[in-house]
């Protein structure tokens, strides 16, 4: 209770999930080798107040901050504040962020109707059987496809699942208090191409052409913009996915007998939802 850098830096890393950046930014630094705090007196009122307001509640001091002013504003762009402090240290926007890499994965899951919200009688590691993960034992459960969230998925040292390791999920032997996050040609060539992005992006379609109460492709391409956007498309995107899904049907007709090119369509068009920006950053 008399150690002044406990709670500081527990406000430190919930500002820092909330906000997108901590107040210390190095978060996992708090020494002379780090970065100075950018607004101090914020960081000591916010430690005092979690400890004597919310006797160390992380849910009540979570609670506080996404009732503030800071939390709830836009990431619109302002040129005059811009020009004052560009890195944005004095808090003028909220930062335009990436999903972290279960979010996406969910995210995922969730628009196509696949996740499955119960939890798993035991992890998936209880089913390879004695040993040492990695010497001569047979791994291949752990990459069978799994609909549960991605808290139940393993991670084990050295076999990190593909769908969080492609969007930056740390190393799990270090110590990692803020993550990467970067923009890789693989993680486009894996929302392409990967059997796991297929098989969501086909689920998606499936329920969109089998529910009976959207009567037509605009509702139905309405319906998808609002399950993974959260807003309506304008009139123009509606026309181009209406163009999208026909010629699509009408060029591989033909092509490809074996499958049913108005589900090839609307898969297409919905694996092309989920590999956008705008479905993996929070604006």
């Amino acid at each position: 209770p008399m150690n002044p850098l406990t709670p500081r830096v527990a406000v430190n890393r919930i500002w820092h999930h909330l906000m997108g950046s901590g107040i210390v930014p190095t978060v996992d630094n708090f020494g002379v080798s780090g970065l100075p705090p950018s607004h101090p007196e914020l960081l000591d009122h916010l430690a005092h107040r979690f400890v004597h307001t919310h006797a160390w509640s992380t849910k009540s001091m979570i609670r506080e901050l996404v009732l503030s002013r800071t939390y709830r504003q836009s990431s619109d762009m302002n040129e005059a504040a811009y020009l004052v402090d560009p890195d944005n240290r004095l808090r003028w926007r909220m930062p335009r962020r990436r999903l972290e890499a279960e979010q996406i994965r969910d995210a995922m899951l969730a628009v196509s109707g696949l996740l499955q919200l119960d939890r798993l009688p035991e992890s998936l590691v209880t089913r390879i059987g004695e040993g040492e993960v990695g010497r001569n034992i047979d791994t291949s459960i752990l990459a069978a496809p799994m609909n549960h969230r991605s808290v139940y998925l393993p991670i084990i040292r050295g076999i990190i699942p593909e769908q969080l390791r492609i969007f930056d999920f740390p190393e799990p032997s270090n110590v990692q208090g803020a993550r990467d996050s970067n923009t890789t040609p693989t993680q486009s060539l894996f929302l392409m191409n990967s059997e796991f992005a297929i098989r969501v992006a086909r689920s998606f379609a499936d329920q969109l052409l089998t529910d009976d109460s959207l009567a037509n492709d605009s509702e139905r391409i309405r319906a998808a913009h609002m399950r993974c956007f959260g807003v309506p498309p304008s009139e123009q995107e509606t026309d181009r996915v209406v163009k999208f899904v026909s010629r699509m049907q009408a060029g591989r007709g033909s092509k490809e007998k074996l499958q049913d090119p108005t589900q090839l369509a609307w898969t297409a068009y919905c694996q092309t939802l989920i590999a956008s920006a705008r479905f993996r950053f929070v604006d």
